[in-house]
């Protein structure tokens, strides 16, 4: 036997898993599961009375268009999140059934584009993951970067000079730092920074219903990325909020300028969420904001 192996049982080893995701999958066949962000609490009374009335949610997505649906979620999602700048283009908000979806349209963008990505640390997500599957050039971009509103301008100019985008998770996790932490001007400053610089901005806000659960409300970060001119990709999540089984919808949104390309990579991807779904997650937000 090759030394190397002498006093390992490898008959009980444990195996190396090659991501996180493969950690979670393991988590889902035990009893309690804090492996993932996954929303598996209880239902509220009200929440209750949603489950009740499933079967007329589904004749409702029956007997209306897919058009219908999707722009009832859309329009109840993003008021409900104080985003009203997007309902200005809601026909240019594309609807994907999990935040990975929107994530691999993101990646295939950039690889066609062939973009270097400056991506935050900590990342505690599959973002580092699928960008590497998709070979995207990457580079580590610390949240200690981001902390200060009058620094963090210089500290991209020497952070991301060789760049071709920022991709920041906002609130980050598993840290819950955020752009926002202190109003908006650091988000401004690095919105400003990416437009005279000429970078593309990428956001995922999956995890943004945490500041209406700490009293909060969220500033409308379409209105200053539209209003400074940056190129940006936002994406949004419902699977990170109520607890839906999973039965969830993300969504993608793009500057204009890049929209077009965007488009056709989504629908390379998949033609429609499930009407159903769309229903029932949109009885849930409204639900939430009674």
């Amino acid at each position: 036997m090759n030394s190397l192996y002498a006093g390992i049982d490898t008959l009980n080893a444990v195996p190396v898993l090659d991501d996180i995701t493969q950690h979670e999958i393991s988590a889902l066949k035990t009893r309690f599961n804090l492996a993932d962000a996954h929303t598996h609490q209880d239902q509220s009374d009200t929440q209750r009375m949603i489950v009740a009335s499933l079967p007329e949610l589904w004749y409702q997505a029956q007997n209306q268009t897919q058009y219908q649906s999707e722009q009832a979620f859309i329009h109840a999602f993003f008021t409900f999140h104080g985003q009203h700048h997007a309902l200005k283009r809601h026909d240019e908000i594309y609807l994907v059934y999990a935040a990975s979806i929107a994530m691999h349209i993101t990646a295939t963008y950039l690889r066609k584009q062939n973009m270097s990505v400056g991506l935050i640390e900590p990342c505690f997500d599959n973002l580092h993951d699928l960008l590497k599957h998709m070979e995207v050039p990457m580079s580590a971009l610390d949240e200690s970067l981001f902390t200060s509103s009058t620094e963090v301008y210089a500290n991209l100019q020497k952070a991301a000079i060789g760049l071709d985008a920022i991709f920041l998770v906002d609130p980050n996790n598993p840290t819950g730092s955020s752009l926002f932490a202190d109003g908006p001007d650091t988000f401004v400053e690095v919105a400003r920074y990416c437009r005279d610089y000429n970078k593309l901005l990428i956001l995922d806000f999956c995890f943004a219903s945490f500041f209406k659960a700490a009293g909060r409300e969220r500033v409308d970060a379409y209105a200053i990325l539209d209003d400074i001119g940056t190129q940006y990709l936002v994406m949004e999540d419902t699977g990170k909020t109520w607890p839906l089984q999973d039965t969830k919808c993300a969504t993608l949104m793009a500057s204009q300028d890049i929209n077009a390309d965007i488009y056709s990579i989504v629908t390379s991807v998949l033609l429609n969420v499930s009407p159903f779904i769309l229903n029932v997650v949109t009885r849930y937000i409204e639900d939430s904001k009674d």
